[in-house]
C-alpha cells in the first residue's frame, strides 16, 4: 500500500447491532513506529467537504480498494438496463397479465406495480447502484441493482405529502433484481387483496349499524 492509492478505512467502530463504517480515503503518508511495537501506519484522508479529516490508521483498519470507473458503470447500465426490461416484462405477461414494467429514463430506473406513488399507490423499482464486494485483502467496487418500494404517507393538519422509500435489497445481477421485484410485486398485490377485504368488511359493518 503506497501515498496515492485509493482505500477504505474503518472510520469509526460501532456497537452491535449497528455496523461499522468504513469510508472511502486516499493514502497521503507512510511512516514506521521503532520498536518495541514495531508497526507501519498510514495517514489517510477521507471524508468531503466539511466532513474532511486526515487520521492515522494502523494496517487492519484498512482494506485495500479497487474503484469502478465511470466508464464501465455506464457501460454496465446500459447492457443490463434492456436486459431486465425485456425479462421483466416476460415473467409478468406469464405470471401477472396486466401488469407492466417501463424504464424512466429521467431517473435511468425500471419501475413497476400501480404507475407509481403518484396514483396513491405503492410502486416498485430497479435502481443502478455502486456496492463494494469483499476479495482477498480488500473490496472492489461493482455495478449492482437496488429493488425499492416507494409509498406516499398521506398529509394531515401538522405533517406535509411524504414519500416513503422500504429497499428491498440490492443484488449483483439484474436477473436477482428483477426476481425480487416481481417477488415483491406478489406481496404488494396480496397486501392491496387483503386490504380491500378488511375495509369493505368494515364498510358492511357500518352500513349495517354495527360500528
Amino acid at each position: 500500500m503506497k501515498i496515492g492509492d485509493t482505500v477504505k478505512v474503518l472510520s469509526r467502530k460501532a456497537l452491535p447491532p449497528r455496523q461499522d463504517i468504513w469510508s472511502r480515503g486516499k493514502v497521503l503518508s507512510v511512516r514506521e513506529i521503532e520498536p518495541p511495537v514495531s508497526t507501519t501506519v498510514y495517514k489517510i484522508g477521507f471524508g468531503e467537504f466539511s466532513s474532511y479529516e486526515e487520521r492515522e490508521f494502523e494496517r487492519h483498519e484498512i482494506k485495500s480498494y479497487q474503484e469502478q470507473s465511470d466508464e464501465d458503470y455506464n457501460a454496465n447500465v446500459e447492457r443490463d438496463i434492456p436486459i431486465g426490461l425485456a425479462l421483466a416484462n416476460e415473467a409478468l405477461a406469464e405470471l401477472l397479465p396486466g401488469e407492466v414494467v417501463v424504464f424512466k429514463d429521467a431517473g435511468g430506473e425500471l419501475s413497476a406495480y400501480h404507475g407509481g406513488v403518484t396514483d396513491r399507490h405503492p410502486t416498485v423499482t430497479i435502481s443502478p447502484t455502486q456496492y463494494d464486494q469483499p476479495k482477498i485483502g480488500g473490496l472492489i467496487e461493482l455495478t449492482g441493482w437496488e429493488v425499492t418500494t416507494w409509498d406516499v404517507q398521506p398529509s394531515t393538519r401538522w405533517h406535509p405529502e411524504e414519500y416513503i422509500d422500504s429497499p428491498v435489497g440490492t443484488f449483483p445481477t439484474i436477473q436477482r433484481a428483477v426476481q425480487a421485484l416481481i417477488e415483491t410485486i406478489f406481496k404488494l398485490k396480496a397486501k392491496d387483496y387483503w386490504n380491500a377485504k378488511a375495509d369493505a368488511a368494515q364498510a358492511e359493518a357500518w352500513a349495517a349499524g354495527e360500528m
